[in-house]
Parts: C-alpha cells; sequence; structure tokens
C-alpha cells in the first residue's frame, strides 16, 4: 500500500512542478481532453510535457496527463520574445 501511495505522491509532483513551469510567462492556457477511439495502435500513458514552436515568435507547451483511453492536454501559449 505504501508502494502505491509514493508513487501517486510522486505523480502529483511532477504534475504540479510541470503546471508552475508552464504558468511561468503564458499568454493563453487551454484545456483540452481527448478520447481515444480506438482507431491508432498509439496510447498514452503517463504524465509528458514538450514544447513545440509555431512560428518565429511563439511556442506550446503541452502538458499531458494519458490514461491509455482517455488522455488530458493543459496547452500552454508563449511568447518567446518576452
Amino acid at each position: 500500500m505504501t508502494g502505491i501511495i509514493l508513487l501517486l505522491g510522486v505523480m502529483l509532483i511532477l504534475i504540479v512542478s510541470s503546471i508552475c513551469y508552464g504558468m511561468y510567462g503564458n499568454m493563453k492556457v487551454e484545456i483540452l481532453v481527448e478520447i481515444n477511439m480506438l482507431d491508432s495502435p498509439y496510447y498514452n500513458l503517463g504524465v509528458s510535457y514538450d514544447r513545440t514552436y509555431e512560428d518565429g515568435y511563439q511556442c506550446i507547451d503541452r502538458l499531458t496527463i494519458g490514461l491509455v483511453l482517455v488522455n488530458f492536454n493543459v496547452l500552454f501559449h508563449k511568447d518567446i520574445n518576452a
């Protein structure tokens, strides 16, 4: 039982630290829920954080909490020059 509590505690710390990092210098926040309709063999499991560049001035940081069939995405739109 303590192993599960420890794992959940670590996951919670990772999610909170990712949200704090994403909130720093953001312009807009979007929250998306994706449902896997079983048309693809790819699934997300766990917590991931990545950055994509839209153009030369903006980037999008994406926090994904993957629960195999349901994904929760938090998008942080940021200005690179700020």
